[in-house]
């Protein structure tokens, strides 16, 4: 019994370490796309008259 609880609890935390590392992966690719929206719409409003 103790065995498993043991288990149980390795099991959370290692799932605790995982999900926080995926919400920071998660900030940094959102920050990305962020990033790179504004670039595409900062090159569309440039370049608005010669591309339509």
């Amino acid at each position: 019994m103790q065995t498993e609880v043991h288990q149980l609890q390795k099991r959370h935390e290692d799932l605790k370490r995982q999900y926080n590392a995926l919400q920071i992966k998660y900030k940094e690719v959102y920050q990305k796309y962020i990033e790179t929206n504004d670039q595409l719409n900062r090159f569309l409003n440039k370049n608005h008259d010669t591309l339509f």
